[in-house]
């Protein structure tokens, strides 16, 4: 069921972070209630970051076959996307920082789902020498009713 919902969630998380990466919509066009949306969109960093390094970093005039090119000169190309003044390092940075935040989460999220698997198969076939039921797990008194020694067995 989970890996059902993930195939529509993800693709529905991603398409705001797409359409408001620069590629598509020109920053100096998104509304000011959308700016959020340009900050933390991974797909904007990589996008400034390839164009960075394509047209960046002082590149000498494109060759042009026509009698006039708009965008014969990187640096205008730069300036109609308004990534003129932006730092490639800084596009690296939020890229690793996306990463590492991304890792962490997935980390947590397998940790949390690992530990209600294990809590799961503990309760069905048991703990170590003897078979265990989770209510008995969990209420003390029926636990000594049974003839146990009363002592509770906590999850790990």
């Amino acid at each position: 069921m989970l890996l059902q919902v993930s195939v529509f969630v993800v693709p529905a998380f991603n398409l705001p972070l797409v359409i408001f990466s620069g590629f598509f919509l020109n920053l100096r066009d998104v509304p000011t209630w959308f700016k959020w949306l340009t900050d933390v969109s991974y797909f904007r960093y990589a996008f400034e970051g390839l164009v960075l390094s394509v047209y960046g970093y002082n590149r000498p005039n494109l060759k042009c076959s026509e009698i006039y090119c708009y965008f014969k000169s990187p640096l205008k190309f730069l300036q109609e996307f308004e990534m003129a003044d932006r730092v490639y390092a800084y596009d690296v940075l939020a890229l690793v920082i996306w990463v590492l935040v991304a890792q962490v989460s997935l980390f947590f999220a397998l940790k949390s789902r690992i530990h209600q698997n294990q809590k799961s198969k503990d309760c069905r076939y048991g703990f170590k020498d003897f078979i265990l039921d989770c209510k008995k797990m969990t209420d003390p008194a029926q636990t000594e009713d049974e003839g146990h020694s009363g002592e509770m067995h906590h999850w790990p």
